[in-house]
């Protein structure tokens, strides 16, 4: 941005260190322009992500100094014993917070000297280099500097989610089985927990989950939590959510019906004070409840069909309307293309669902009639998982490589647990996206077919829950699938008949009716597919449970198109009436224009982006496995389940030891 003469000329681009400590202490905020306020900020910002990094290597200087000659300036091969214990005592700090930050710092300076002179030159902050942190410490330095190659440069625009999402993602390509060791370990310590806070109330968590199990947990709570705030209830989506949480651990929603659950909740509040009644709300909360009335999007009449059930979160505003009994059964195993047949009921029809319908939200997703899906192990009285909403290529399915699937909650999970999770979901809604040679979108459509389910795993059954069973994305590189749909392909039999149904490229035109006021399934779907999440710069939230939104809204012309339609989640979709700009220069790629003039250009990653080289450790030489053994051990204690946690902020997990240096030159595999 240019300087109005309030500012140092070049302080947008003036490195951090001295000269700029020097030009930010001479800056009177109060006579800077709203205009440049952004740039005085980041420029602080620079500045104190070099301060912190050079607090980091002063750290990391205490435990290389020789205590047996404190006047000279020699230093130690290894950090000396104890001597975090210095820097408890200089600073003021618990024994566990020095710990802690002393094990960060010689890990981020020593193995990651990378993200250290990143930190140190401001081009990522403190919460992103702990990211890294987090990710990277314990690997060979092949990998981290391989991985850190990939990232850094990015790492500045970047949110500490996607940071983690596409490390993550990296980590499980470049070496699947190092990642595969690392969740048994985290699983095998999996455990719950309960403490007690400073204002006396309590917090459950538990860790080492399945990142499916999480998911479908957590979505169940969620659509039940907006029935009963639909069905009336009073409070907060998020207290209606640890009431079912609680309700379900504790014992009194047990084998309760989704209607039952709900007349329970609302009986429990019906003798409640009102939410926040006689409480003192912020300015930013009254803003909030005052624009509410402008910036709520229009619901859609209707709910959503139920071959692509809707998402966990928001319901979108703008679904298509569903049509009962559109459609028929496919050819192949898979469930019917569209609605739900005229005789055919959800589970709950109740005040909650018909404000549901009235409102536009879209329904839970319905099995095909006729069919019962069995729990996945026979004769266990334990009811069928929920399903999830899962992304996965094509090419992992045959076995063709070990790309990982997408969670779009949460994000990359192994390319193993989900050929089992596409098994299991056999009987869900599946659809399909072809991509081109950049991995980006060229059209979709829904699968009535399927293969056979001894070609997804022999040792998996259909086992999701019948009324929930989740949706399966099946992404398609277009130039494997013209491989594979030669004749003289090696492909499984009951495969052919899926890519048969890709290559027909059957529905309607996407742009076939623009002055409709909802897109229309396959037009919302292909937004889906295109830009997956909301476009608002850094928000991962997932595209099918965001509004679907007009770019130019409808009631000003807007037209309901392709280039005019994207996924804004409900609190970015309200910036536009606060404020924000938005257009769509062209299709997929978002230009969000700020109140005080900074623009953001965004745009969807590749669905199937290129994979990076494998560079996997041998078993033998990772040491993420050392302790899998000892975790086993009927003899370990098992820790207290309700502890009392002091009045002190949470703090990070301390990082497991380094393993030994591993030697650079060292030939492959490393």
């Amino acid at each position: 941005m240019q300087s109005t003469g309030c500012l140092p000329a070049g302080l947008a681009d003036l490195p951090p260190g001295p000269e700029l400590a020097a030009a930010l202490d001479r800056i009177d905020l109060a006579a800077v322009p709203a205009r440049d306020r952004l740039t005085v900020l980041e420029a602080w910002h620079r500045q104190d992500s070099h301060t912190r990094a050079r607090f980091v290597r002063a750290m990391v200087a205490v435990g290389y100094a020789d205590p047996d000659r404190p006047d000279s300036a020699a230093e130690l091969p290894d950090p000396y014993l104890d001597w975090a214990d210095e820097i408890r005592a200089a600073l003021a700090w618990t024994r566990r917070a020095a710990d802690g930050h002393a094990d960060d710092a010689v890990a981020l300076v020593v193995e990651l000297p990378a993200v250290w002179a990143a930190l140190e030159r401001g081009q990522i902050d403190p919460p992103k280099a702990a990211v890294f942190l987090r990710h990277l410490v314990g690997l060979p330095a092949a990998q981290i500097a391989h991985l850190c190659a990939l990232v850094l440069p990015r790492a500045r625009r970047w949110t500490t989610s996607e940071i983690s999402r596409r490390l993550r993602r990296l980590i499980m390509e470049i070496d699947p089985a190092h990642y595969e060791r690392l969740f048994r370990r985290a699983h095998a310590r999996r455990g719950v927990a309960a403490c007690v806070t400073e204002d006396g109330t309590a917090t459950i968590t538990a860790h080492g989950l399945a990142p499916e199990d999480a998911d479908a947990a957590v979505a169940r709570i969620d659509r039940l939590a907006h029935q009963v705030r639909r069905a009336g209830h009073p409070g907060r989506l998020d207290q209606i959510r640890v009431d079912l949480f609680v309700g379900f651990l504790d014992g009194r929603l047990h084998t309760l019906t989704d209607a039952q659950i709900i007349t329970a909740l609302l009986h429990d509040a019906a003798g409640t004070d009102a939410p926040g009644q006689g409480q003192r709300r912020s300015p930013r909360a009254r803003a909030r409840q005052a624009g509410t009335a402008r910036c709520t999007p229009t619901r859609a009449p209707a709910a959503q069909p139920p071959t692509e059930p809707a998402g966990t979160g928001v319901s979108r505003s703008e679904a298509q309307p569903a049509k009962a009994g559109a459609g028929s059964a496919g050819s192949g195993a898979g469930p019917a293309e569209s609605g739900v047949e005229s005789g055919d009921t959800v589970d709950l029809m109740s005040a909650a669902e018909a404000a549901a319908r009235a409102e536009g939200e879209r329904a839970e997703p319905q099995p095909v009639k006729g069919e019962r899906v069995k729990a996945a192990a026979v004769g266990s009285p334990m009811r069928a998982r929920r399903g999830v909403h899962l992304q996965i290529a094509l090419s992992t399915l045959l076995g063709l490589d070990d790309r990982p699937a997408t969670l779009p909650a949460l994000g990359p999970i192994p390319a193993s647990r989900a050929r089992l999770l596409v098994a299991a979901q056999h009987r869900a809604p599946w659809r399909y996206a072809l991509t081109g040679p950049d991995g980006r979108l060229l059209r979709a459509g829904a699968l009535r077919t399927r293969p056979a389910l001894a070609d997804l795993d022999r040792t998996a059954r259909a086992a999701t829950d019948p009324g929930a069973p989740g949706l399966v994305d099946l992404l398609v590189d277009a130039e494997l699938l013209g491989r594979l749909a030669a004749p003289a392909s090696d492909l499984p039999g009951s495969w052919r008949p899926v890519l048969t149904e890709i290559l027909a490229a059957r529905g309607r035109a996407l742009d076939d009716d623009p002055g409709a006021r909802f897109p229309h399934t396959g037009l919302r779907r292909h937004v889906e597919f295109r830009d997956r999440h909301c476009t608002f710069v850094g928000c991962l939230t997932p595209a099918r449970t965001a509004d679907l939104d007009h770019t130019r809204d409808h009631c000003r012309g807007g037209p309901t198109t392709a280039a005019d339609l994207g996924p804004a989640c409900r609190h970015d979709h309200g910036l536009k009436h606060r404020g924000w700009t938005l257009t769509q220069p062209e299709p997929g790629i978002f230009v969000w224009r700020s109140p005080l003039g900074r623009v953001y250009r965004t745009r969807a990653e590749p669905l199937l982006p290129p994979l990076p080289p494998p560079l996997p450790v041998p078993p033998e030489d990772d040491h993420c496995c050392a302790d899998d053994e000892a975790d086993q051990s009927e003899d370990r204690p098992d820790p207290p389940l309700i502890v009392w946690r002091p009045p002190t902020p949470p703090e990070e997990p301390r990082p497991p030891p380094p393993p030994p240096a591993t030697d650079l030159d060292e030939p492959p595999p490393f």
